[in-house]
């Protein structure tokens, strides 16, 4: 439904995220490729920041991210969850070779110091963005586990595990 109404073909496999709540995959518009990524909740769920940090993202300006170009959200009835919300977005398409090729980090990282120059620097960038999104049900009991806002002076191996925290989505 998504790439029919936006007039793209799939071009690549598809990846599952988080909880297999999103679907994603590079497709083809005619002109060039584009990412198109499908979220979904029940709609009870979808009133809240979780739903919309895509589009709250595109307010943070000079942090390097995907940009979302359109979107298509449609309200459907399933069998066993109820009614529920779709969201589908093209994004422009990060050609960047990937960290991992799966969601989790299953071995060592050889990034040049360029690479975490950027990352520090969108991170200081993060960090002086003004947000009221809270945290999602549960992440308070794990915000303990993460050192303090630096990434500086942390082992490497700390620092690709946060890496993988960070960017593994």
């Amino acid at each position: 439904m998504a790439a029919e109404h936006f007039s793209v073909t799939l071009a690549g496999d598809v990846s599952f995220g988080w909880r297999d709540r999103t679907i994603g995959s590079r497709v083809n518009t005619g002109d060039e490729q584009r990412w198109l990524r499908v979220s979904w909740s029940q709609t009870r769920w979808t009133d809240g920041d979780w739903w919309t940090g895509n589009q709250d993202a595109a307010r943070l300006l000079d942090v390097p991210k995907p940009a979302v170009l359109d979107m298509y959200e449609w309200d459907e009835h399933d069998s066993y969850w109820g009614e529920c919300r779709n969201r589908a977005e093209v994004m422009t398409l990060v050609t960047d070779t990937p960290c991992s090729a799966t969601q989790e980090l299953r071995s060592e990282l050889d990034l040049s110091d360029r690479w975490w120059s950027g990352l520090r620097a969108a991170l200081d960038t993060l960090a002086r963005s003004p947000t009221e999104r809270g945290l999602l049900p549960g992440a308070k009991d794990r915000q303990h586990r993460l050192p303090d806002k630096t990434l500086a002076g942390l082992e490497m191996p700390l620092r690709r595990s946060l890496c993988g925290l960070l960017l593994g989505f």
